[in-house]
């Protein structure tokens, strides 16, 4: 393995933890946030908690996506490797698969 590639997969997984951090921390303070206010009725001094809860919600759901965009074009990237090396089983050495790359 070449060191570009070492320094490429070291960065990919340093970006995938820092993900993983950041999911678990919003999955986290959305958890806290309802065991804590279980009995708490709905008012409006209660709007500023409710407006934390929908932002970490979406802050989990983006990074969500962003995991699963990021598998897709690293499956993408893999398909197109093999078919220019002619391994892919549906497009083995198609002259114009590989003329497009």
């Amino acid at each position: 393995m070449s060191a570009r590639q070492e320094i490429y997969k070291a960065n990919r997984e340093g970006q995938e933890k820092y993900t993983y951090f950041l999911l678990a921390g919003a999955g986290a303070a959305i958890a806290f946030a309802v065991t804590q206010s279980q009995t708490a009725t709905l008012t409006w001094s209660k709007l500023p908690l409710d407006l934390a809860v929908l932002s970490w919600a979406f802050s989990f759901y983006a990074g969500c996506r962003q995991l699963r965009d990021v598998a897709n074009v690293m499956h993408a990237n893999y398909d197109m490797l093999r078919v220019e090396e002619g391994l892919h089983p549906q497009l083995p050495n198609h002259p114009q698969v590989v003329e497009l790359v």
